[in-house]
């Protein structure tokens, strides 16, 4: 019994083996055909130039000066310079301290107006406002004022936020006001000094409040 069921076992291995490798053959036969894997090659990206930042700016390129201006009033009280500065605003609208060192007199606050090139033309403005009865009789021209202290500058389309950089210095105690010139810069500055003596004085006032003044022409 035993010798016939061997060779019966040999002859049913022998089919099962070959089906086997035909399985194996034809999986390895397909994964030799099976196409090689296409890697597409990434997009090239085209780095845009970047803009340059803004150039700081440089400041106001002062073509016109104004050594002159009209001393309306002085006084030792800085209190009452301003609340004269108060009343004379609603009428000229440009109406600023100045304080200056006169020596063995002491220190005076004076009320000063106006921004003129050369004395003639202050003159005349003084004397139209004396007789209209805007200021007193007792104003007057006085030498050169050529200096002041500049702390900040915008552009001509930016005047309402000069106008509160003004505010903001009010509020510090600081009288400054605006220069408009004529090449569209608009200049916050303080004072109109005779000399470097007041105007570092002055200068030094304003550095103890914490800002930053250039001494500079009016």
């Amino acid at each position: 019994m035993k010798r016939i069921l061997m060779p019966a076992l040999v002859i049913m291995f022998i089919p099962l083996c070959l089906w086997a490798s035909y399985g194996k053959s034809n999986v390895l036969q397909k994964e030799i055909k099976r196409s090689p894997l296409i890697v597409a090659p990434l997009p090239t990206t085209t780095l845009q130039p970047q803009p340059s930042p803004a150039a700081p700016d440089k400041g106001c390129a002062k073509n016109t000066f104004y050594p002159f201006t009209i001393h309306i009033l002085s006084s030792q009280s800085l209190s009452d310079a301003k609340r004269s500065m108060a009343r004379l605003n609603a009428t000229l609208g440009t109406v600023f301290i100045t304080k200056t060192d006169l020596g063995a007199t002491g220190i005076w606050y004076r009320l000063d107006y106006g921004l003129f090139p050369r004395a003639k033309e202050a003159v005349q403005q003084m004397h139209e406002l004396q007789r209209k009865g805007v200021i007193d009789k007792g104003a007057f021209i006085g030498g050169p004022t050529p200096y002041t202290l500049e702390l900040a500058t915008f552009n001509a389309q930016d005047k309402k936020q000069a106008m509160q950089e003004i505010g903001r210095l009010e509020n510090l105690g600081v009288a400054s006001y605006l220069i408009e010139e004529n090449g569209g810069c608009l200049r916050v500055v303080v004072g109109a000094f005779p000399d470097m003596k007041s105007t570092k004085m002055v200068h030094a006032d304003l550095t103890q409040l914490g800002l930053k003044p250039t001494i500079t022409k009016r």
